[in-house]
């Protein structure tokens, strides 16, 4: 057998080979080569159309993401010449590839205006509906096919496809980590499987990245916290520190400081958390940490831009969702503590911070969450910035002041 696909997947070319399905759609865990395989079919559906000088679609959540997750590993894979032009167009076996991103509700106006004779929709859970409904709705020309890769529960394509999929036209393919894995004919070794299932955070994040499930978040969401082991009397020895501030009048304003050791572990060290206070008593509580701490650079929530400036802070990456779970999957590896005594406002949110089961879409009750914004600001903007080699402002504060606290 080619040792280019896995045997689920070579069951899936051959499906479809023989029934050619409108909607295909590869849904569940990550690393299980579901965009692998959209890549084949794709190339092989636009091959059958060799010449014919038309047109297809490719949307991914925007165009960097979609040139990053398909575009670089059709180029990698097949030789396939990727290079976009100035409307965002490639060539493939004669027809025109027409590429867009779908993130803003605006994007679809983007994409009228031609018959379509395919689309390949990766990301489509981050896809804008009025832009999945013109896709659709391009889909004109005589065996135009759907290929997509969907993530997300209670997204309006579960709902309308994947539930749908006891109907022919439409093929949905269940996809869990082990169908990936050697010992199945895949391609992960058992110790990446191992590692990821340790080290995935208890809860959505695990039901859906390992067991490829459509599960609701719901409940608490840092289910991995356990104060026997993450509330520690003393610290070992800090290499340096950085601190993340929330802004908040009628609610809470919150500044944390954490440090981390040089085994790469993060110590909440201390927080402040206040209401109805103004800028001038924030800096004097950010000149009292620099008294206390040394130089350090504050991550701070870039809702006001004046009080950032006179933090002389840095704006947060405020990612919700990759932030929650960057925080989460830190807090699962046991590489999260807090110094004992000295945090009583995250003592209480961590265990109120909750999933809001009523919304639209995947996110936290915007409640219980100021300290733990502020620490979501921190760690998740430390690491983004941190590993940005030009970002020589972060590089600057990487010193090792060895204090201990």
């Amino acid at each position: 057998m080619n040792s280019l696909f896995s045997p689920k997947q070579w069951r899936e070319i051959k499906y479809d080979l023989e029934y050619k399905p409108f909607h295909i759609i590869n849904e569940g865990a990550i690393a299980t080569g579901k965009t692998k395989l959209n890549n084949f079919l794709w190339l092989r559906h636009v091959n059958e159309f060799r010449d014919w000088g038309i047109q297809f679609t490719m949307t991914g959540k925007t165009l960097g993401t979609l040139q990053r997750n398909v575009l670089d590993e059709l180029a990698a894979d097949y030789c396939v010449d990727v290079r976009l032009d100035r409307f965002n167009r490639f060539k493939l076996f004669g027809n025109t590839i027409n590429c867009f991103g779908t993130d803003t509700r605006e994007s679809w106006k983007g994409i009228t205006g031609f018959t379509s004779f395919g689309w390949y929709a990766n990301e489509i859970t981050h896809t804008q509906e009025e832009c999945t409904n013109e896709s659709f709705g391009r889909l004109r020309g005589k065996g135009a096919r759907i290929f997509c890769n969907p993530d997300a529960p209670n997204h309006y394509v579960k709902k309308n496809f994947i539930d749908q999929s006891q109907f022919k036209e439409i093929h949905s393919v269940h996809w869990i980590l082990e169908d990936n894995s050697i010992e199945n004919g895949g391609f992960l070794p058992p110790e990446f499987i191992t590692r990821e299932k340790r080290n995935t955070p208890a809860g959505v994040f695990y039901e859906r990245k390992i067991l490829g499930l459509w599960t609701s978040a719901e409940g608490m969401i840092y289910k991995d916290w356990n104060p026997d082991i993450m509330v520690v009397d003393k610290l070992p020895q800090i290499k340096r520190y950085f601190a993340g501030v929330d802004w908040g009048f009628e609610h809470l304003g919150a500044i944390i400081v954490i440090g981390e050791d040089h085994d790469g572990n993060y110590y909440l060290v201390l927080e402040i958390a206040e209401a109805q206070r103004n800028i001038d008593w924030w800096l004097e509580q950010k000149k009292k940490i620099k008294d206390k701490f040394g130089i350090m650079p504050f991550y701070c929530d870039s809702a006001r831009p004046e009080y950032v400036e006179a933090f002389s802070g840095i704006d947060a990456n405020k990612a919700v969702i990759e932030g929650i779970e960057h925080l989460a999957g830190i807090i699962k590896k046991k590489k999260f503590f807090v110094l004992k005594n000295e945090c009583p406002e995250f003592m209480r949110e961590i265990y109120l911070y909750q999933w809001d089961v009523r919304a639209n879409k995947e996110q936290p009750k915007k409640e219980n969450d100021d300290v733990l914004d502020s620490i979501r600001y921190a760690i998740h903007t430390d690491k983004t910035n941190r590993t940005d080699p030009n970002n020589a402002i972060v590089q600057s504060y990487s010193i090792d002041e060895n204090f201990n606290y």
